[in-house]
């Protein structure tokens, strides 16, 4: 399955691209898709990848066509074909 993965914030500046497509099995989940982006972009390690390279670190997370945010207890569900997934990293302050 090819879902599509747009990087913004810092996600783009450590990968150095704006876009990319993450090939996962058809029964794949959304850890799957972290595991391949930590495969192709060993930096997001430690930064936005936690060392398990299963879930995020802090306030990074997908965003589901610029519309909705996946709670960490939604990484174990399935994506659809060419779902248009964001990384982004919410920040806050004053």
């Amino acid at each position: 399955m090819n879902i599509d993965v747009e990087f913004i914030g810092i996600s783009r500046i450590l990968s150095g691209v704006s876009t990319v497509c993450i090939v996962i099995p058809s029964q794949g989940t959304y850890r799957d898709v972290i595991l391949e982006l930590a495969n192709k972009f060993p930096q997001f390690i430690g930064q936005l990848i936690d060392p398990s390279q299963k879930a995020f670190i802090g306030s990074s997370m997908f965003n589901i066509d610029g519309k909705r945010m996946i709670k960490t207890e939604e990484l174990d569900n399935t994506p659809v074909e060419h779902e248009h997934l964001i990384v982004m990293s919410i920040m806050a302050g004053g």
